[in-house]
């Protein structure tokens, strides 16, 4: 490599040669460091904070030394220390919910001789694919019987924590296929996994079906997902034909294939529609209101008569986007505010913590707004106004160059 650069990254003792057209952010994903970020390296997200202990940077680090490795490109050999804060951490993930009882009609059934093996031992899966998080479930198709659930981190969120990042990266040459390869990898691991769970073989599996939203969709079929990302955001395709599941790489039985749940409508995919039909909206009598929150949100209101739908971005809400100290739902954040006898809060897994998710965030708005910390107009009062505040609220209120702010902790 002309003019490699070597960058050294603590406390892990990880090295790696690159150049000095790397950002420091580039460096540590090859590296193998999940380093935490959201915003694709567009420096807006703040996560990807690092330490400069030794070495030379096109940028000036603060007067701690720490910079933003998606912001700073090398100029020498550097060794870096990489604050436990800016480690992505895996979400908490919901393997349960409401349960129904559904007949098994699986079209690869009908694909097997009545001489095959797996005939009487077949399996699907079932694949939850969001911008987030990844969740999969090892179905019996002779009873219906879940055998095995698991969930992953999203690996695509190294280019990205939006749909509007990862559609921007598919647009660069070979962005497409370094996402799709990213995701299928993880489903391959997935299945692995399902089935070293449930002591089934993978060769038993004959079927996939995956919800996704319209971005997900896309990426995993190989279809660019272009149109999405300008108006009038129209999907390239709103249902797909089944895809083997041998040109995805999955070594699983012969007549395996991938089926994707239709789109709708734009941002509003395959997911929505499995939810229109699990939760039986389709078919109410009254209207009634579904709500889909992920990183990418939907609602969908409606009856058995007729059913409108739409989206918007609700990951920035309540995943801590365009908030100094935002983080998700990973150990840490704090998930609960109470203002009683003082500010109380409480985080995931009950350790130190180390930002805030978009639970606390609303319950401690909620809680400023109350005692009157926040005005009806959304202004945070001046510590003068909140001097005779109980519990010492006045002297939690800071002020700086960038506005007011409350601590919590």
């Amino acid at each position: 490599m002309p003019d490699a650069l070597v960058i050294t990254f603590l406390p892990d003792k990880k090295s790696i040669s690159v150049t000095s057209r790397w950002s420091l952010r580039d460096a540590a994903i090859v590296a193998g460091i999940n380093l935490a970020g959201t915003c694709g390296g567009n420096g807006v997200c703040g996560k990807c904070k690092v330490k400069l202990l030794d070495g030379d940077i096109d940028i000036s680090p603060d007067e701690n030394g720490i910079l933003l490795a998606c912001r700073a490109f090398p100029k020498s050999d550097c060794t870096l220390e990489i604050p436990p804060e800016s480690i992505a951490q895996t979400p908490k993930t919901v393997l349960r919910g409401i349960s129904e009882t559904l007949p098994v009609d699986s079209p690869a059934l009908k694909n097997l001789s009545d001489s095959d093996p797996v005939r009487h031992n077949a399996y699907g899966v079932a694949l939850d694919i969001g911008t987030t998080n990844i969740v999969a479930a090892l179905v019996s198709l002779t009873d219906g019987r879940i055998a095995a659930t698991s969930s992953t981190e999203n690996p695509q969120a190294i280019h990205g924590g939006d749909v509007i990042s990862r559609i921007a990266y598919s647009s660069r040459v070979g962005g497409l296929d370094e996402l799709r390869k990213l995701l299928t990898d993880a489903l391959e691991n997935l299945i692995t996994k399902l089935c070293e769970n449930a002591g089934a073989s993978k060769n038993a599996i004959v079927d996939i079906v995956v919800s996704g939203n319209a971005t997900m969709n896309h990426i995993l079929a190989g279809v660019s997902p272009e149109s999405l990302g300008k108006a009038p955001y129209n999907p390239a395709f709103l249902e797909h034909g089944p895809i083997p599941a041998s040109e995805l790489g999955f070594s699983l039985h012969p007549v395996a294939h991938l089926r994707i749940v239709p789109n709708i409508a734009g941002f509003v995919g395959g997911d929505t529609t499995s939810g229109i039909l699990a939760s039986g909206l389709y078919k109410s009598s009254g209207i009634k209101l579904f709500l889909d929150i992920g990183t990418n949100g939907e609602i969908v209101l409606g009856s058995a008569d007729g059913l409108i739908a739409t989206s918007a971005a609700a990951g920035p809400a309540f995943e801590g986007g365009g908030i100094e100290h935002g983080m998700r739902a990973e150990p840490g954040a704090i998930e609960r505010v109470v203002f009683k006898g003082g500010i109380r809060i409480s985080t995931v897994d009950n350790v130190r913590s180390r930002g805030i998710c978009g639970t606390g965030v609303i319950q401690a708005v909620g809680c400023m707004v109350e005692t009157g910390l926040i005005d009806k107009s959304g202004r945070i009062i001046s510590p003068d106004e909140a001097a005779d505040m109980p519990w010492g609220f006045g002297n939690r209120i800071r002020e700086n160059e960038n506005g007011r702010r409350i601590v919590l902790w």
